[in-house]
């Protein structure tokens, strides 16, 4: 082959007339494009892996910390003395939230929009669970 002579087609050659080395030509382009594929496959992942999280830490960091409240709210109230009526509802109400409010539950799909981003008005859950925390509060 000169240097002026293009080169159309890398697996092409001399030999492939030969039965043997057209055998081997095609197994080795099996391999080298399962290859390239496995390759293309792995980098599109890690890349959309790391800016999906990226972009999800910080929103479910403040669920988290939203849900932490909630509990803690209702974890303080459940400490007043037993005379106070709210103790005993947020014994009551306690014990349910850490059954609604798992990292299991509050994740759902159903609480997200279809570009899993959070609706306008927030997380459905957590909004119905704040606002049961806030009337005990407020129920003196």
């Amino acid at each position: 082959m000169t240097t002026e002579e293009p080169i159309d087609d890398i697996w092409g050659g001399d030999s492939d007339d030969e039965p043997c080395a057209s055998a081997d030509i095609a197994k080795l382009r099996r391999i080298h494009n399962k290859q390239g594929y496995l390759d293309g496959i792995s980098r599109a992942k890690e890349s959309t892996l790391q800016s999906g999280f990226d972009s999800g830490y910080p929103e479910g960091a403040q669920l988290a910390i939203e849900v932490g409240k909630i509990l803690g709210g209702l974890q303080l109230l459940a400490s007043l003395p037993a005379q106070d009526p709210r103790s005993e509802a947020a014994r009551q109400l306690l014990s349910r939230a850490k059954v609604e409010l798992h990292i299991s539950r509050v994740l759902s799909w159903r609480y997200f929009n279809e570009d899993l981003t959070l609706p306008q008005d927030g997380h459905r859950l957590i909004v119905q669970w704040k606002h049961r925390v806030d009337q005990l509060y407020n129920s003196i």
